[in-house]
Parts: structure tokens; sequence; C-alpha cells
């Protein structure tokens, strides 16, 4: 699967083909997507045998290279009821840093999911609330057309 991915929140599914775009959303914004953040498969079997399936809980996620862990905010993994698994150091742009990590399922626009660790981040005041780290773009091939202002994912 092919995905392309502008520097503007995703509002809609149009989005992912809207190359219209001026190539400075791309810089200013970084590459934003929609991701469903779910508890892991045993805890939604669990809440779906008690009557009560989970939805998931959608958020606005960075695709963040400088980034070794996938991480949400402390509000998005409350939401989306996921497990704590530990502490694992978290490198990132500003040094690295002891987290909480959790275990969830991250689901993508195009279609895939995958189970992962997620690190707890604050980014307050941010315009996302979760960043897709390299332990998940490991599985990727992933193009940055700064010329376009795309970038495309292929899984």
């Amino acid at each position: 699967m092919i995905w392309r991915v502008t520097g503007l929140p995703p509002t809609s599914p149009v989005d992912k083909d809207d190359l219209s775009r001026s190539p400075i959303h791309l810089v200013n914004g970084g590459p934003l997507i929609s991701v469903l953040i779910m508890p892991p498969k045993p805890i939604q079997a669990i809440l779906t045998h008690k009557g009560r399936p989970h939805p998931g809980v959608p958020t606005i996620a960075l695709i963040d290279t400088g980034a070794s862990l996938t991480g949400a905010t402390p509000s998005v993994i409350q939401r989306a009821n996921l497990r704590f698994t530990g502490f694992s150091p978290l490198q990132s742009a500003l040094g690295s840093q002891e987290r909480r990590v959790y275990f969830g399922e991250i689901h993508f626009p195009w279609g895939a999911h995958m189970a992962a660790p997620i690190a707890e981040c604050e980014l307050d005041g941010l315009p996302f609330e979760c960043i897709i780290g390299r332990d998940t773009m490991k599985n990727w091939v992933m193009i940055y057309d700064g010329i376009a202002g795309i970038v495309t994912i292929t899984d």
C-alpha cells in the first residue's frame, strides 16, 4: 500500500490524494497522519465479552525520525486503556529520557495495524497527540519529497 502525507492535519480520506497543497505545509507542520490507538487484543476481547467494545482513540500523529520510540500523550494512553509494561529510554532531539511504556495497537489510515510499545510523552501545545518513532518506521519505506510537499509511505 502506498500512502501520501502532507503537512496539514488530515481531515478526511480525500486528503491522502490531495497533492495541491504547498510544500510549506510539510516544512511548517511536519508529516502528520491520522491514527487510531487501541488497547491490546486481550483487553479488546475482555471488553467485547463484557459488552463494552473499545472503539479506539482517533488522534493525529507526527512521523518523527528523531524519536526512537512511538509515543502518545498521557491522555491518549488513558483513553485507549493501554497497559503499563515498564520503563524505557526514549531518544529524541532533546536527548535521552526514561519514559513509562505501555502496550497497545496502532491502526494506520491505509489499513495496516500493528501491536507496539507506546511511550508516554508530553506534547502540550502541539497539534498532535502521538509521535511515530523509528521503532514503527522500521517497517516502512518512506520518501520525503520536500519539493512536492509530500511524504510517501509504503509498508
